[in-house]
């Protein structure tokens, strides 16, 4: 039997061209390798300066732009946002200023 876990994730729905993904914990890095794969052009961010070295790597190799140390939104973008980021919080409000939509990881 073949392994499930190998094959490619096809998308259910019809994926942006870009996407800004704010938080890079283990469901923002994943979802902005996904995303990447599919051939979106991603920015992901993550008001932490530092992530796992191997992560940036990985991130870096798949064509994702990097923004550490602050939380960047591009104009225009799908804004893919952290679930651990309240409604409130001022990036909410920076994403619908620019045009964007705005969605959780798990809405992905």
């Amino acid at each position: 039997m073949a392994a499930i876990k190998n094959l490619p994730v096809t998308p259910k729905v019809a994926l942006p061209t870009k996407a800004s993904v704010l938080g890079l914990g283990r469901t923002g890095v994943a979802v902005a390798e996904y995303l990447a794969h599919h051939g979106v052009d991603v920015l992901a961010s993550d008001k932490n300066s530092g992530i796992d070295p191997h992560l940036e790597l990985k991130l870096k190799d798949l064509g994702v732009q990097l923004s550490l140390g602050q939380n960047k939104i591009r104009e225009g973008d799908l804004v893919i946002i952290s679930p651990g980021i309240p409604p409130k919080h001022p990036l909410f409000i920076e994403a619908h200023s620019k045009g964007s939509e705005v969605i959780s990881e798990p809405e992905l």
